[in-house]
C-alpha cells in the first residue's frame, strides 16, 4: 500500500548546475535548463538531474545513489517516470523504499529549489503540535511544544525504535533539538536511521502546524574545543564488549585510572547490535534442562574444527576454560541477567548459548553502568589516530581528536588495549584481504556497527604488530535485503524448524549449517538471494509475533516479508508453488523416514506444518572478520617476529587467530569478555 508523502524538506548545503539556455525574461513557470538535487537516502547520497522547460518537468534522471538493490532501487526505477508524468514532485511514496521515495523528492525540490513557490507561514502560536515519520523499525510519533516561537519540548510518543539503540538517538536529539531550537542537529552515530526520524517527526509538526522551518533549521556548529593531556594507568580504545569488560576488570585488579575512548556518539560497537549470545559448556540452564553431556573438551574441539581447525589452539583452550566462570562473573560480578533459557547454533554439538535479558542493547547498558561505578572515564566521539611510542619501542599512549577538533594526548603509565572490532565495515579492506568469496565489495552490506572499520589493526600495524587470518571473513547467511542486518525472527531457523528455498522454490542446503556453508550455498543461487519459510505451529511456538512485532510490520512494509497461505506468500515473491510443493512434500518425506537424505540435518529435523505461513527473502551480509593482530596467551600483541610489543595488549574482533576459518554463532561475546579481562590484567600488571 502507498502512503500520501507529506513533504519535509529540510534546508541542506545543496549543489546547483544550470545547463543549456536560460532565459531570465522567461513568462514561464520555470527556466528551461537542468539542474541537480542532492538528498539522504537510506544507503547515503543520492543525486538526479531535473530538466526543465518553460512549463514543465521533462527529464529526471537519477547520477547517483547507494541504495538497496531490488528494494531502493524500486524507487528509483518508477518515482522519475511518476513526476514527470505528474509535472510534480508531490507523488506518493513505493511502499517498502519509503526512505529511498523520500530522498528522490526532496532530491527534486532541491534542484527545482528556485521555482517552487513558498508556503505562506505564520509565527506559531503557542501550543503542542504532533508530528509524524518513519524510523528504522516503523511509525515515529512526537509531540512538539512551542512557547514564544522556541522549541521548549520534544516528547518522543508511539515508537518501536530498538531500546539502547535506537531509543539513545531519540532521548539525546529530543534534548538537542530543544536546546538549539534547531532540526539542524548532529544525528547520533551508530543511530543514523533513528536520528533522522525524529528531526522528520518534528520538522512534520512545525510544518503542519503551519510554521516557517526555516526558522528551526539553522545548523547547529560545533565550537572547537581546547586541545587535551590525559594521562592514565590503563588506556583502551573502543567502548564495546571487549573494551567495557576490560576497563571493569583493569579497575577490580587495582588500577587508579582507567580510560576508555570511544569515536562513536554511543558505546557498545558490535556487542550493542547483537543478541549477547553466549556459547558456555555445563552452564546452570544446561543443568535444568537436563543438558549432561557438554564439556569444555566438547566446546574446545566444536570451536576448533568450525574453524577448519585453523585457530590457535592455545588460544581456543582459554576460551572453552573459561567460557563457564566468565558467564558467572558477568552474572555475579557485573549484574547481568540471563533469561531462563538457553539456544543452541550450528557447529555446536549441544544447546549451550546463554542469552542476556534485552540482548545486546541491555547488556552493553549493564557493563558501562558497572565500569562507570568504578570510576572508569569515558571519552566518547574522540577517534583514536595513532599509538605513541617510546624510544624503546614501547607503547606508552594515544593520539586522537575529539569531533569538536580538539587533539588530546593520552598518556599510559601502564599500556594501551586496543578493543576496536574487526573491519567488517570497510569494504577496501574487504576486498583488500579477501581470498574465500567472489567479491565483498559495496554490493555485500554488512551487519556491523558502522564503527567497525579496522583502525585499530591498522594502528598496530603502524607500530610493527603482526596479523594473522586476515582473509578469513564471515558472511552471515540470513539478513533482510532492505538493511543488510540479520532478522530477529530467523530465530525460529535457528531454535526451531524452517526451510530455506530458492528462487525456484528449491531446497538448497542443511538450514542448520554454519554460516559459512549456508552463505556460500546462497551465493550460488539465482541473484544470490533466498527465502525462509515458516509454518504457523512454529510462529506460535517460537513467539514470533509476541517478541518481534515491530520487525514483522516493518519487513512486511519493506516488501521483504510475506503472510499468508503458501500461494499467496509464493507469488508475492515470484516462486513457483508447485515446486515448493513439491519440496515440503519431499522434506517431510524424509522427516518420517528419518534421515535427510539431500543435506544431512539432524537438528529440529521437524515436519514443516500449515500455514498462514511467513516467507521472506533473505541475501549475505559481512558478519564477523576473523583476522586481526597476532596476540598471545596473556593478550599481549605480538610483532612480525613473535615478540610482545611493550605496552600493547588486545582483545575481541580486533584480534586474529582464534576462529579461524570461520566463527561459530554465540562465541564472539566469550571471546570479547575472556580475552577483555586477560588483557586487562597483563595490562595492570604490566606482563
Amino acid at each position: 500500500m502507498k502512503k500520501k508523502l507529506i513533504l519535509l524538506v529540510l534546508a541542506a548545503s545543496m549543489i546547483f548546475v544550470g545547463c543549456g539556455k536560460t532565459d531570465s525574461t522567461s513568462n514561464g513557470k520555470y527556466t528551461p535548463g537542468t539542474y541537480t538535487g542532492v538528498a539522504d537516502g537510506f544507503g547515503g547520497k543520492l543525486e538526479l538531474e531535473v530538466e526543465l522547460s518553460e512549463d514543465s518537468i521533462k527529464r529526471v534522471e537519477i547520477k547517483s545513489h547507494s541504495e538497496t538493490e531490488g528494494i531502493g532501487t524500486k524507487a528509483i526505477e518508477s518515482l522519475p517516470e511518476e513526476i514527470v508524468s505528474k509535472n510534480s514532485a508531490d507523488v506518493e511514496v513505493v511502499s517498502g523504499a519509503t526512505m529511498t521515495s523520500k530522498a528522490i523528492i526532496a532530491a527534486v525540490n532541491d534542484a527545482m529549489k528556485d521555482f517552487v513557490s513558498k508556503k505562506e507561514t505564520v509565527a506559531l502560536k503557542d501550543g503542542v503540535y504532533t508530528g509524524e515519520a518513519t524510523g528504522y523499525q516503523g511509525p515515529l510519533k512526537v509531540e512538539v511544544t512551542i512557547s514564544g516561537e522556541k522549541i521548549t519540548e520534544v516528547k518522543v510518543l508511539d515508537n518501536v525504535e530498538t531500546v539502547g539503540i535506537g531509543s539513545k538517538a531519540l532521548d539525546a536529539l529530543s534534548k538537542s533539538i530543544v536546546e538549539n531550537n534547531s532540526v539542524g542537529v548532529d544525528t547520533l552515530s551508530g543511530a543514523t536511521a533513528s536520528s533522522k526520524a525524529i528531526i522528520s517527526a518534528v520538522t512534520n509538526a512545525i510544518e503542519v502546524a503551519g510554521g516557517d522551518i526555516s526558522k528551526y533549521n539553522t545548523k547547529v556548529e560545533m565550537e572547537k574545543g581546547e586541545d587535551q593531556t590525559v594521562t592514565s594507568d590503563v588506556v583502551i580504545v573502543g567502548a564495546g564488549g571487549a573494551g567495557i569488560t576490560a576497563a571493569i576488570e583493569a579497575k577490580l585488579q587495582g588500577a587508579d585510572n582507567v580510560v576508555v575512548i570511544e569515536k562513536m556518539d554511543i558505546t557498545g560497537g558490535n556487542t550493542r547490535m547483537s543478541g549477547g549470545e553466549f556459547a558456555a559448556p555445563g552452564n546452570w540452564v544446561q543443568k535444568k534442562e537436563g543438558i549432561t553431556d557438554d564439556s569444555v573438551d566438547q566446546y574446545y574441539k566444536d570451536i576448533l574444527e568450525g574453524g577448519y581447525n585453523i585457530g590457535n589452539p592455545d588460544l581456543v583452550r582459554i576460551i572453552a576454560e573459561n567460557a563457564l566462570p566468565t558467564a558467572e562473573w558477568l552474572r555475579d560480578e557485573c549484574k547481568v541477567e540471563f533469561k531462563d533459557e538457553q539456544s543452541w547454533y550450528g557447529g555446536h554439538k549441544v544447546a549451550r548459548t546463554l542469552w542476556p535479558k534485552g540482548d545486546g542493547p541491555q547488556y552493553m547498558d549493564t557493563l558501562e553502568e558497572k565500569a562507570r561505578g568504578l570510576g572508569v572515564e569515558f571519552y566518547l566521539q574522540t577517534e583514536a589516530e595513532e599509538l605513541i611510542t617510546d624510544e624503546s619501542g614501547k607503547v606508552v599512549g594515544v593520539n586522537a581528536t575529539h569531533k569538536n577538533g580538539a587533539k588530546y594526548t593520552f598518556n599510559a603509565n601502564n599500556g594501551v588495549i586496543l578493543a576496536t572490532g574487526g573491519f567488517g565495515k570497510n569494504v577496501e579492506m574487504r576486498q583488500k584481504y579477501n581470498k574465500n568469496w567472489p567479491t565483498l565489495d559495496e554490493s555485500i552490506p554488512s551487519t556491523n556497527s558502522p564503527a567497525i572499520t579496522g583502525d585499530g589493526i591498522e594502528m598496530g600495524q603502524g607500530v610493527g604488530a603482526n596479523v594473522i587470518d586476515m582473509e578469513h571473513i564471515q558472511l552471515y547467511p540470513v539478513n533482510n535485503p532492505a538493511t543488510g542486518n540479520y532478522y530477529y525472527i530467523d530465530y525460529a531457523r535457528l531454535n526451531s524448524t524452517a526451510l530455506l528455498v530458492n528462487k525456484e522454490g528449491k531446497r538448497f542446503v542443511n538450514e542448520k549449517g554454519t554460516r559459512d556453508v549456508i552463505s556460500d550455498a546462497t551465493l550460488k543461487q539465482t541473484d544470490s538471494k533466498v527465502y525462509e519459510i515458516i509454518d504457523a505451529g512454529v510462529v506460535k511456538e517460537q513467539q514470533l509475533y509476541e517478541k518481534y512485532a515491530a520487525e514483522i510490520e516493518q519487513a512486511q512494509k519493506q516488501g521483504v516479508l510475506k503472510i499468508g497461505t503458501l500461494e499467496e506468500v509464493c507469488e508475492y515473491f515470484g516462486v513457483p508453488t508447485d515446486s515448493v510443493k513439491e519440496t515440503i512434500e519431499h522434506y517431510n518425506g524424509m522427516v518420517e523416514a528419518g534421515k535427510d537424505e539431500d543435506f544431512g540435518r539432524t537438528e529440529n529435523f521437524n515436519k514443516i506444518g500449515e500455514g498462514p505461513y511467513f516467507m521472506f527473502s533473505s541475501v549475505v551480509s559481512v558478519h564477523h572478520t576473523m583476522g586481526g593482530l597476532q596476540i598471545d596467551e596473556s593478550a599481549r600483541v605480538l610483532n612480525k617476529d613473535g615478540n610482545a610489543i611493550a605496552g600493547l595488549y588486545a582483545a575481541g574482533e580486533v584480534t586474529g587467530g582464534i576462529h579461524g576459518g570461520n566463527r561459530l554463532g554465540s562465541v564472539a561475546v566469550p571471546d570479547t569478555a575472556i580475552f577483555g579481562r586477560i588483557a586487562a590484567q597483563s595490562c595492570v600488571n604490566k606482563k
